[in-house]
């Protein structure tokens, strides 16, 4: 096959440069962008390129990948704060945990994962559900993996798959694949990875291997759910996690479960108001 040797070599220089881009990264721990662009120069030189043309071959990849990708990252950047700081996203998974209840609540986050991580990255979805991921943890007595999977399983799928995010993003772009589309087919296939990988894979390997919950959650958890800041309805609610945490922050330990009324056996399991008494706030300081 003739001029096959030549693509063999520039297939195999790029799993290389792949291979260097990894290990500058997990290795040496160099920023990504540092990383990239030495990688990218090593392979236009071990490619027979001269310097210049490497410079402005990169010059003009970059830009247009961000020509295209700028705007949709802006702007999904944009609704990723609206919903950090207006409450949103907690007052999404607070209304799911209320209609699901406690026996389901690790279908509750799962779906809060997805709904929240459609708009908005990774980083942000994860610092927005994870105080409520550890607050399940302490009341609903199960292992912290099996919320805590339920959460992150859709927001890593939807970040790898489905623009705006930026990998997504920048792969339809350089395609040249529709948008529209490219949204559309990446949430159908992220609806069956979530269940799988959140639920399914979730529930099996919390019997497998157990995470406790972090010190910093709990001396948090104890700080809020313990406060003297409670309504009459759940003064006389505390349980046993609020006040294993009261003992060892040092806080009262007379204040409610974070659940409020949750062990009221009149209440069942009416979660309402479960994200405020949770203190599910990712600015939340000791003291405030």
């Amino acid at each position: 096959m003739k001029g096959s040797g030549p693509k063999l070599n520039l297939l195999l220089l790029a799993l290389g440069a792949v291979a260097l881009l990894l290990v500058l990264i997990l290795v040496f721990r160099m920023h990504a962008f540092l990383a990239m662009m030495l990688s990218a120069f090593a392979l236009g030189l071990a490619a027979g390129m001269p310097p210049a043309g490497i410079l402005k071959s990169i010059q003009a990849g970059f830009g247009d990948a961000l020509g295209f990708i700028a705007v949709v990252l802006g702007l999904g950047a944009m609704i990723g704060a609206y919903l950090e700081h207006s409450g949103g996203g907690i007052a999404l998974a607070d209304w799911l945990i209320d209609k699901f209840g406690r026996k389901n609540s690790a279908w509750a986050m799962l779906l809060a994962g997805f709904l929240v991580g459609l708009p908005i990255f990774f980083e942000v979805g994860f610092i927005i559900l994870v105080p409520l991921v550890y607050s399940l943890t302490r009341e609903g007595k199960r292992p912290l993996l099996v919320y805590g999977l339920a959460m992150t399983a859709p927001l890593t799928v939807l970040h790898s798959l489905v623009p705006p995010h930026p990998a997504p993003a920048a792969a339809a772009q350089l395609l040249g694949a529709d948008l529209g589309h490219c949204i559309l087919y990446g949430v159908l296939l992220a609806i069956p990875m979530s269940l799988i990988s959140g639920m399914g894979y979730g529930q099996w390997i919390a019997t497998k291997i157990d995470v406790p919950l972090p010190a910093a959650a709990l001396e948090a958890q104890s700080a809020i759910g313990c406060s003297g800041d409670v309504t009459a309805d759940s003064a006389g609610a505390a349980d046993s996690g609020c006040d294993a945490g009261a003992e060892e922050s040092g806080a009262d330990p007379a204040g409610a479960s974070v659940f409020g009324a949750a062990g009221d056996a009149d209440r069942g399991d009416d979660f309402s108001g479960f994200g405020a008494r949770a203190g599910a706030r990712s600015d939340y300081q000791p003291g405030q």
